[in-house]
């Protein structure tokens, strides 16, 4: 298990949540 792996694994994921959270407010 590559920590640099889950680092852009984790960057990636969250702003897709955080987009998805703000979606779901808006309608």
């Amino acid at each position: 298990m590559s920590l640099k792996c889950g680092l852009i694994l984790l960057l990636l994921i969250v702003p897709f949540i955080a987009s998805g959270k703000i979606f779901m407010k808006i309608t």
